[in-house]
Parts: structure tokens; sequence; C-alpha cells
């Protein structure tokens, strides 16, 4: 890193350990490394931290100092071997512009004999400091710091009271967010996605769990291969799609011509609207029947299982389907 480099990042190496644990069942041996470093800010407004595998955590905390604990793994068939492919193992340490970047890499392990390999991290970051991390297989969980981009090859991510734009992409694992304003860009492979607190635009996407939104949040755009959708408190544009499932969603009041599509190849579709709501409403399922309260004006087909209805002076829109199931429509007054 060299001395000026050095200075200016006020690098301090605390401690270095390693010790051997043997699995007597699976005939095998685990090693692990233990380092600490106290990275000073210098100005630094953000870190990206990489590992090619690893649980992430991450605590936004007062001062001006990043803290830096990582836990070096690696198992193999004998302790010989993972203790030198730990030594293999390299945490990098770089101010890159007006961030500081740390990276754990290691060479392939299955050419060194080695079963398995990971870098545990726990930072504490300067508070508000954006973050941009990236681990090719392990937990993430983040609180209190400022704009997040996380990724992880396979596990669950856990944000709380992160402040500005959230970015996650997990290949299955199950996303929970609470009093994170946003806005939020979420994608799992597969699990289950929970917001709570939102106050900004939602897009998020799964291909195989339930997705629950909570907060006066808008415009939202959700996704699931296959789960039920719970929205409430929205307060504009809604786009909510599932293969299979029930979809349930309470609009607060809207800013604008009202846009709701909400659809489901099979489950129940609920859809409560503030009174003085001005759309074009039209709601269908192929087995079931729609059920619109109150039902003033609307105009339905002999099975009542279609429903049109000019709603205020009809400026916005809302479209309903499900193959199978009934939906129900509520306009109600505000309390």
């Amino acid at each position: 890193m060299g001395t000026r480099r050095l200075g200016i990042a006020a690098l301090a190496l605390l401690s270095l350990y390693c010790w051997g644990r043997s699995d007597a069942k699976s005939n095998r041996s685990e090693v692990e490394a233990v380092q600490d470093w106290t990275l000073s800010r210098e100005n630094a407004e953000g870190l990206r931290l990489r590992s090619r595998g690893g649980n992430i955590q991450v605590v936004g905390d007062a001062g001006d100092q990043l803290r830096i604990h990582a836990i070096k793994k690696a198992r193999a068939g004998n302790e010989r071997d993972a203790r030198a492919f730990l030594q293999e193992m390299q945490i990098a340490r770089r101010r890159d512009g007006d961030q500081w970047v740390v990276e754990a890499t290691w060479p392939e392990q299955r050419q060194r004999h080695v079963n398995s390999a990971r870098v545990d991290f726990e930072v504490h970051l300067p508070r508000g400091m954006r973050l941009d991390t990236e681990t090719g297989g392990g937990n993430l969980e983040v609180t209190g710091v400022g704009d997040s981009r996380l990724r992880t090859g396979g596990g669950n991510v856990e944000l709380k009271n992160t402040g500005g734009r959230v970015e996650v992409h997990t290949g299955g694992g199950n996303l929970q967010l609470v009093g994170c304003a946003g806005p939020f860009e979420l994608e799992t492979g597969g699990g289950n996605i929970d917001i709570r607190g939102a106050e900004h635009s939602v897009k998020a996407h799964t291909g195989g769990g339930n997705i629950a939104v909570e907060g006066r949040t808008g415009p939202v755009e959700v996704h699931t291969g296959g789960g039920n959708i719970s929205i409430s408190q929205a307060e504009s544009t809604v786009k909510a799609n599932t293969g299979s499932g029930n979809i349930g969603v309470t609009v607060e009041r809207s800013s604008g011509p009202l846009q709701i599509e909400l659809g489901t190849g099979a489950g129940e579709v609920a859809l409560r609207l503030p009174e003085s709501t001005s759309a074009h409403l039209v709601a269908e399922t192929g087995q079931g029947q729609v059920h619109l309260e109150p039902d003033t004006g609307a105009r339905f087909n002999q099975s009542r299982t279609r429903v049109e209805a000019l709603l205020g002076d009809g400026q916005g829109s809302v479209r309903l389907r499900t193959g199978s199931g009934n939906v129900h429509i509520r306009l109600a007054s505000a309390r």
C-alpha cells in the first residue's frame, strides 16, 4: 500500500491467529484465521466489499473509522492442506476514488484438495456511508448505512434502518427490510420478500415465495412465480402478479389518476380503494365471482364473473383478473 497510503488510511492490523479443528465423522479438518483492521475514513463516501463466499454483517456506527473483523476458514481432508490453503486466502484493502475497497480472494479449491473455503466479515461503517457488497454465497445483514447495493449467490438478506436507495439480489433466499425508506429494486431466485416502512417506489421479484409490502409507498411493481402478495398503504400505481396465490392490496390515497393492475393464475383478489377513487374499473374471474361494494352503477355479466364500472370521473384505470377465485373490491371512506 506504501507509506503515504498507510498514513492516509491509518491502517492497523490488530490481530492474527489460527487454529485447527478435526471432524472425526467426515475425516476432515477445518482451520480458521481471524484478522482485524481499522481504516480511517479520510472523507470516503462508500465501501465496496467483496468475498468469494461467506456471511457479511455491516453496521452503521458513530465515529470516523471503518472497523473490519474477518474470519478466514478452510476445510480439507487433512489439517496440513487446510493450513496451506489458508495462507493463500488474501484480503486486499485499498482506496479507490471516494471509496474504500476490501476484497477476499483465493485460488481454485479443488486444485489444492480443499473441500470448502469462506471469509466471514463483520464491519462497523461510519453512519450514512454507502455500501456495495457481494458474496459468492452467504447471508447478508445490514443496519444503519446509506445507499445499499447487495448481492449474494445464495442466502438470506436482512436490512434495517438504511437511508437511501436499496438494490438487492440473491440467487435464493428470503429478503427482509425494516425501516428502510427506499426506493427499492429487489430480486430473489426463490424466497419471501418482506418490506416494512417503505416510503418510496418498490420493484420486487421472486421466483417463488410470498411478497409483503407495508408503508406509504409508490409506485409498486411486484411479481412472484408462485406465492401470495400483500400490499398495504400504497399511494399510487400498483402492479402485482403471481402465478398462483392470493393478492390483497389497500390503497390509502393517490396523487393523480389511479393505475392498478392485479393478476393471479389461481387465487383470490381483494382490493380496497378510497371512496373518492377516480378510475375505469374492469374485474374478471374464470371460475368464481366478482363482488363490488358499493356496486352502484356497476355492470355485471349474468354469472357475475365480470364487472365494469366507472368510479368518479373515470380518469384512472383498475384491472383485476384471476383464473380461478373470487374478486372482492371495496370502496371505503377514510377513517
